[in-house]
């Protein structure tokens, strides 16, 4: 019985064991051919659709077009040429009229020329694909099919222009290499000959009538003038410029440093000329930033005490002397104007937008010595005295808080002050009226 019972058990396993395994089979076997059929019908359905049209309809179609992009690109690819005719004759191509003109004034330059009376009279047509010349081998072509007697020589361009034509070009050529071999005889080491006019050989075909000998052409000294040039650097610094960035947090006048300015350098190049030994000229033909400047930032304080910024008849005013010490004396008794003391060199400030009449040194007995007067339009002016020093001349137009002059103690004076005067179109008035605020010691 215990055998028989082992031998059910192990029967029982292997078949659950089986039967397992292969309905995993069939799940996998089955899974896979729904994701291809899913994946495959679309496709074959569209086959079989294309089955019933007429495949011949659209491909040829097709072809075609293809054909006519690849004629196309094929075209487009080969350049077009202008073709030059001369009494029915092609003579050559060239890339484009520019080229072609300049050979016809090439041809017409060395007709001039001659004693001969010759007509040219090129045309073109623009043609595809060929080998293009350039303007001196075109203007050869033209007087090759043009006329009957030719003869090579050399034709001399000044500055662009042609101006004789020379039978001997090597002898020419022998004769300006010794031209300017010569002029580095006198000149300093290291110089390099070249001629003053720019200076052009071409070689070409020519009428023989028009041809001159290499002496003749030499005879005309200008032309071969030679100057000796020697090429020098060196390096300079590029100073730095000072940038102002106003701030209320410091007080009108007051300055601090933000940042330090540091001078840049650059590389200059300069050519100087020499003439027989003597330098003539000198001419800078690159200049390289080798480092760039930094520049200075200063905070500029924009801050003002109560009181010194007023409007006054419809009329803004700034107190001149921000930093100032005190008010020593109003106007009255006598007295014209305010007389505002601060330390020697304090800044003085433009009241207001005008345009300087006056600046310069007050000759009269009780002189206001350096002293600037500003015209603020409708009979409106300021005057301000006793400055050690002018930042501003006659005719300057300046804007309110500009910087016109420093306190001094010029002309008839007693102290370093600012001797300040204000006008309105009735005539002068104490400046106490325009600043009631301002206390006599800050």
């Amino acid at each position: 019985m215990t055998i028989r019972l082992l031998g059910e058990i192990c029967y029982q396993t292997g078949f659950f064991v089986e039967y397992t395994a292969l309905r995993l089979w069939r799940l996998l076997r089955d899974t896979a051919r729904m994701l291809a059929g899913a994946l495959l019908r679309p496709p074959l359905r569209l086959c079989l659709q294309l089955r019933h049209l007429r495949l011949r309809s659209l491909l040829l179609p097709g072809l075609a077009a293809l054909g006519l992009v690849l004629l196309v690109r094929r075209t487009l690819a080969q350049p077009f040429l202008l073709s030059v005719q001369v009494n029915g004759q092609n003579v050559g191509c060239v890339t484009s009229e520019q080229v072609f003109d300049a050979a016809r004034e090439d041809v017409q330059s060395r007709i001039a020329s001659s004693d001969l009376h010759l007509e040219v009279w090129p045309t073109f047509t623009l043609v595809q694909g060929g080998t293009p010349m350039t303007e001196s081998q075109m203007a050869d072509a033209i007087l090759r099919a043009s006329a009957d007697s030719l003869c090579e020589g050399t034709a001399v361009y000044v500055d662009g222009v042609l101006r004789t034509i020379c039978g001997e070009g090597e002898h020419l050529r022998m004769r300006m290499a010794f031209l300017k071999q010569s002029a580095l005889a006198t000149a300093p080491p290291g110089a390099r000959a070249e001629f003053v006019h720019d200076l052009r050989l071409v070689d070409g075909v020519f009428l023989p009538d028009s041809l001159s000998r290499w002496e003749d052409v030499l005879s005309d000294s200008s032309l071969f003038e030679v100057q000796a040039v020697v090429r020098s650097s060196f390096r300079e610094a590029v100073p730095f410029s000072t940038e102002y960035l106003d701030t209320a947090e410091l007080a009108y006048g007051e300055t601090k440093r933000l940042r330090e300015g540091s001078p840049g350098e650059q590389e200059i190049t300069q050519d100087t000329i020499y003439l027989d030994g003597s330098p003539v000229q000198t001419v800078t033909v690159d200049v390289q930033l080798v480092q760039a400047s930094v520049n200075e930032q200063i905070l500029r304080g924009t801050r003002l005490k109560d009181g010194m910024l007023v409007q006054y008849q419809g009329h803004s005013f700034l107190w001149p002397v921000p930093e100032y010490r005190q008010v020593s004396r109003w106007m009255g008794s006598g007295h014209y104007g305010a007389d505002i003391a601060a330390p020697y060199g304090t800044p003085i400030y433009a009241a207001a937008n005008g345009t300087v009449t006056t600046a310069g040194w007050h000759n009269h007995p009780y002189s206001y010595g350096n002293y600037v007067i500003i015209d603020h339009g409708g009979g409106w002016k300021t005057l301000y005295g006793h400055m050690s020093g002018l930042a501003v001349a006659q005719g300057d137009t300046v804007t309110q808080g500009q910087i016109i002059g420093y306190v001094g103690n010029t002309g008839y004076s007693f102290g370093n002050h600012c001797h300040f005067e204000m006008y309105s179109p009735s005539g002068r008035f104490s400046a106490r009226l325009a600043f009631p605020d301002i206390p006599q010691y800050p």
